[in-house]
């Protein structure tokens, strides 16, 4: 699974999260949500929810991408802001581009709550996970690599 994870492009998990949240977000009933009842306010966790999960989305394939090295906060802040910004103007695209959504200032506010929560959670543990987690099949790759090289270059 590591080397799966390893392998796909940078930022296609990335590309994945953000067209399923948009299409959550602009999308008329994507999960008729409408016929079951709930507490109130409870699209707001839904909102959370989602954006938590899509900046740990970003942050992680970014951590993944500065392998063997660590990330730079004012990257992973800039991402985050990313995020937070994307779910305002998904809430002002429901306005203009739809007739059956609209916007609201308190998903605004369960977005960038969501987002900075997925900071914090990748900030100052999930970036140790990564480097644990992927960190030696990035490293024995490349030191394969090299490996090949130097042997490639004794042979001639």
């Amino acid at each position: 699974m590591k080397k799966i994870i390893v392998a796909m492009p940078t930022g296609f998990f990335s590309l994945l999260a953000t067209l399923f949240l948009a299409y959550l977000s602009l999308a008329a009933n994507p999960l008729d949500v409408q016929s079951v009842k709930l507490f109130p306010h409870a699209d707001k966790c839904a909102h959370f929810l989602m954006y938590f999960g899509c900046t740990t989305v970003y942050l992680f394939e970014y951590a993944k991408h500065k392998l063997p090295h660590h990330t730079s906060l004012s990257v992973e802040l800039a991402i985050t802001t990313f995020a937070a910004v994307m779910g305002i103007l998904l809430e002002i695209a429901q306005l203009t581009l739809t007739n059956s959504r609209e916007f609201e200032y308190l998903d605004c506010v369960a977005n960038a709550t969501g987002a900075f929560a997925g900071f914090m959670l990748m900030r100052f543990w999930g970036m140790h996970f990564v480097r644990n987690l992927l960190y030696h099949t990035v490293t024995r790759r490349e030191h394969h690599h090299r490996y090949k090289s130097q042997r490639k270059i004794g042979q001639q």
